[in-house]
C-alpha cells in the first residue's frame, strides 16, 4: 500500500468524518504544466486543476501565519478538553525554547505517547520535527 503524508499544491475543499472513523478529504490539486509553443519556440506555463478525494486516519490542520484557538474549539468541537486547557499548546508557542523544554520534560516524565498537532503549516511541521528529532541547537 502506498502511503503519503504530505500533499503539496492541494487546496482542501471538504473534510468528512466517515462511519469507519476515517476522514474523507476532497481537494483541488493544482499542477504546473510546461509546454513548448511549436510555432515560436516559447515556453508556456499554465496551471491545471483536478478534483481529487482521498481517505486519511488523521488530519493535521494548518491554519498558517499566526495561530489562535478557534472560539468553537472548547465549546462545540472538544468540550471534553475544557478542563484540560493546560494540555493544549499552539505550534508557535511550542517553538519557543523555554516552552519546548518544559513541554518535552512533561511529555517524557508522564510518558505521553498520543499527541495531536494543530498548527500553522511550517510551525506545525517544525513542532513535529522537534518532537521527533530535537532541536539542532539552543
Amino acid at each position: 500500500m502506498k502511503r503519503k503524508v504530505f500533499y503539496p499544491s492541494h487546496k482542501v475543499t471538504g473534510i468528512q468524518l466517515l462511519v469507519s472513523g476515517e476522514v474523507l478529504i476532497s481537494a483541488i490539486k493544482t499542477q504546473c504544466v510546461v509546454k513548448k509553443n511549436e510555432g515560436n519556440g516559447h515556453i508556456v506555463f499554465s496551471d491545471q486543476e483536478q478534483t481529487v478525494q482521498f481517505r486519511a486516519k488523521a488530519v493535521v490542520i494548518s491554519n498558517g501565519g499566526r495561530q489562535q484557538i478557534h472560539p468553537n474549539f472548547y465549546k462545540q468541537w472538544f468540550p471534553f478538553m475544557q478542563d484540560r486547557k493546560d494540555q493544549v499548546l499552539l505550534g508557535d508557542d511550542f517553538l519557543k525554547r523555554d516552552i519546548y523544554k518544559a513541554t518535552m520534560e512533561k511529555i517524557n516524565t508522564n510518558k505521553l505517547k498520543k499527541i495531536v498537532i494543530i498548527g500553522g503549516s511550517h510551525s506545525g511541521f517544525s513542532a513535529a520535527w522537534l518532537m521527533l528529532n530535537g532541536p539542532a541547537t539552543y
